[in-house]
């Protein structure tokens, strides 16, 4: 029951981000190159950490909310709930402001 209320969760929250998602762009060529990284991480595991220590590093980024659902659906993959609802936590805590 617990995975299918994370399931449904992420959905919403993924549904909702691609409705009010505008065209987003990287300027930095570092920071594009960190989430690039990130994103063609093979282990999910590996991808979710990837994508909290992008955010950490990059805190104002404009992907900051894409890296946070892609570490979800990352740690989701992984099997990690806990990792998942860090994650969630953290997204929903930006989507506040």
């Amino acid at each position: 029951m617990f995975k299918y209320f994370i399931g449904v969760v992420l959905a919403l929250v993924l549904a909702t981000m691609a409705a009010l998602a505008q065209q987003k762009v990287i300027k930095d060529r570092v920071e594009y190159n960190a989430y690039m990284a990130a994103l063609k991480s093979p282990n999910p595991a590996q991808k979710g950490a990837a994508m909290i220590k992008f955010v950490a590093t990059y805190p104002k980024s404009v992907v900051r909310s894409d890296a946070l659902e892609q570490a979800m659906a990352a740690y989701q993959q992984a099997g990690d709930q806990q990792a998942v609802e860090k994650a969630a936590q953290s997204l929903i805590g930006i989507n506040k402001n």
